[in-house]
């Protein structure tokens, strides 16, 4: 729990004050998942809203109050995407399986238009097949909140999302749907483009390594971490991440970090550029692109981009490279 924010904390530990029919509640068991932890986190919130749900012999279980339906992403780090709840009060939602192979049931009715619509993409011979699913189900679904969540997930998490695409989608959505606070969230999200400013904190996320273990920012809590934001299909990004290699050999032995997040969607050609770049540093993908929820948080809005955190949670500095930031971290690691 130690990566709640104080709102969410009182959330959830407010249970012993509340109904016990707005509790909602989650049990797993998943096959070959072995003794660690899983992370469940609002897909409509800030990164940072991040539980910890601890797994014993394959088996979780969490519960919680909550006042109206939520989507959450379940992130298990064996598996190659997130199994997407939709939680509701007084609701149990079971997730049964194995790390390949799992499937979600109980729940109300949103559990069940998601559960139908997944076993429709899972079917599907290609990604543009994908897309025209998930076209097709926000046209004849447009009172559902899985359908805000599909506009989320498919087309404001593109490769290069199309903002006007993305109203349009949205403007299909009925009369109270638009009143969802997300709605406005949403509309031009994808036009949005931020600057990070030095002193702001660098979020707290969990991101998958090439193995599928979860990476989370806050434990690199007394480490230099330098985030540098790449892509497979970006050959200036990939040319100033080869060109850290020497830094990372350099710092090996220091608490310095070198954490490349790739804006990638395919993980084969993310895996094949690592291998043919023979790259180093830690090397983490959410394979959500330009709508990753750490890419947005962090304010990228270029590649190649780069952040460097200090030894606390502040960004002390933007796009260093080369002798800039070797000069940024013998300070740094001399001044400690």
């Amino acid at each position: 729990m130690k990566h709640l924010p104080l709102f969410f904390f009182i959330l959830l530990f407010a249970s012993c004050q509340s109904e016990e029919s707005n509790l909602f509640r989650l049990k797993g068991d998943l096959h070959g998942l072995t003794d660690t932890v899983v992370y469940l986190y609002p897909a409509f919130s800030e990164p940072d809203t991040l539980i910890e749900v601890p797994v014993k012999q394959g088996k979780f279980s969490n519960s919680f109050p909550l006042d109206t339906v939520h989507p959450f992403c379940l992130y298990i780090g064996s598996l190659d995407c997130n199994v997407v709840l939709f939680a509701e009060s007084g609701k149990t939602l079971e997730v049964k399986g194995d790390t390949s192979v799992w499937s979600v049931s109980g729940g109300g009715n949103l559990q069940a238009e998601w559960n139908e619509f997944f076993a429709l993409a899972a079917r599907a011979q290609d990604y543009e097949r994908e897309l025209h699913l998930a076209d097709s189900f926000i046209s004849t679904h447009p009172h559902s909140e899985v359908s805000l969540y599909l506009i989320e997930r498919y087309f404001l998490q593109a490769r290069r999302p199309d903002e006007d695409l993305v109203n349009r989608l949205l403007d299909r959505l009925s009369g109270n749907m638009q009143d969802h606070p997300y709605v406005n969230v949403l509309r031009g999200k994808s036009g949005q483009k931020t600057t990070p400013r030095h002193s702001r904190m660098l979020p707290v996320v969990s991101l998958p390594d090439t193995t599928g273990k979860a990476v989370v920012t806050n434990d690199l809590k007394g480490k230099y971490v330098v985030v540098n934001f790449w892509a497979s299909w970006d050959e200036a990004s990939r040319e100033r991440q080869k060109q850290l290699d020497r830094l990372v050999k350099k710092y090996a032995k220091q608490p310095v970090v070198f954490l490349n997040v790739s804006l990638d969607v395919d993980r084969q050609a993310w895996i094949s550029a690592i291998k043919e770049d023979t790259l180093a540093g830690v090397q983490v993908c959410d394979f959500k692109g330009w709508g990753s929820a750490f890419v947005k948080q962090s304010g990228v809005s270029k590649l190649p981009h780069s952040l460097v955190r200090n030894k606390g949670k502040d960004i002390i500095a933007t796009d260093q490279w080369e002798s800039a930031l070797e000069v940024l971290l013998d300070g740094q690691l001399k001044a400690r």
